[in-house]
C-alpha cells in the first residue's frame, strides 16, 4: 500500500555562521484538488516562504518576535518543495528563496549547537505513528529562564506562531476548493494526519535529555479545520 495522493515534502532550509545547516522537514496534503488547477509545488513554496517568514518576523502577527531570540549569523535561505509518489519517491521539486534578512538578529552568546526547542505536532490521535517533532535550533542565552529552561514568553510566542502557520497554510495559493493540510506523514501506516495541536515545552532538547526525567511544562496551540 502505496502513501496518498497529493502529498507534498517541504525542507525550510536555514545556514549557521555561514557553514552548518538547519533543515526543518514538513509534510502537507493538497486535498480537494480541482484539476487542472491544483496548487502548484512553486506556488506552495512560496507560500511557506510567506508564512514561516512571518513565524521568524513577528511570530505570524502575534506582536512578538522569534528573531531576537536567534542568533545573529543564522539566516533563512530556501524552501524545496517535493511532491511524493507513492512509493514516497520525489516525482518533482520546486524552490523558493527567503529575501534577505530572515534569521536571528541577537548577538547574545548562542546555545550549543547540539541544543534545540521542540515542538510536539499532535493529530489528536493515539499511536507514536500519529504525532511528529519539529526541532528549532540556533537560539541564544536570553532565551534561557532562571534553570536553564526556556523562557516563558519564547515559549508561548513559538507555540502560537507554529499553529497560525498551520492555519494560514490551509489557505492554499489558488482559487477553488484547494486546502493545504498540514500534516504527520507516517510510513509505517502509510497515512497522512493532519495536525490539530502544537504543544512547545520548556524544556531543551538535547542528546541526553531522554535520561533526565525531567518534569516539563506544555504551552500548547490548536489548529482548526
Amino acid at each position: 500500500m502505496g502513501l496518498p495522493d497529493n502529498v507534498v515534502r517541504a525542507n525550510i532550509r536555514a545556514v549557521v555562521g555561514g557553514t552548518e545547516e538547519i533543515v526543518h522537514t514538513l509534510h502537507f496534503q493538497r486535498v480537494n484538488t480541482t484539476v487542472p488547477n491544483p496548487p502548484s509545488l512553486q506556488e506552495i513554496a512560496e507560500k511557506i516562504v510567506t508564512e514561516w517568514t512571518s513565524v521568524i518576523q513577528d511570530a505570524q502577527g502575534t506582536g512578538s518576535t522569534i528573531a531576537v531570540r536567534l542568533r545573529n549569523d543564522m539566516q533563512y535561505v530556501s524552501v524545496n518543495t517535493y511532491s511524493l509518489g507513492p512509493s514516497g519517491l520525489a516525482t518533482g521539486q520546486a524552490e523558493a528563496l527567503f529575501g534577505p534578512g530572515v534569521g536571528g538578529s541577537s548577538a547574545a552568546d548562542p546555545l550549543p549547537p547540539d541544543v534545540a526547542v521542540v515542538a510536539s505536532l499532535r493529530t489528536g490521535l493515539p499511536g507514536r505513528s500519529k504525532r511528529g517533532r519539529l526541532y528549532l535550533g540556533g537560539f541564544v542565552s536570553p532565551a534561557l529562564a532562571p534553570g536553564g529552561r526556556l523562557e516563558l514568553n519564547l515559549r508561548n510566542t513559538i507555540g502560537q506562531a507554529l499553529a497560525t502557520f498551520g492555519n494560514d497554510m490551509k489557505m492554499a495559493p489558488t482559487a477553488g476548493n484547494d486546502r493545504l493540510n498540514w500534516t504527520v506523514l507516517s510510513r509505517t501506516t502509510t497515512s497522512t494526519q493532519k495536525i490539530t495541536l502544537v504543544r512547545v515545552g520548556d524544556i531543551f532538547d538535547t542528546q541526553r535529555r531522554r535520561d533526565n526525567k525531567l518534569s516539563e511544562a506544555y504551552s500548547q496551540n490548536t489548529i482548526t479545520y
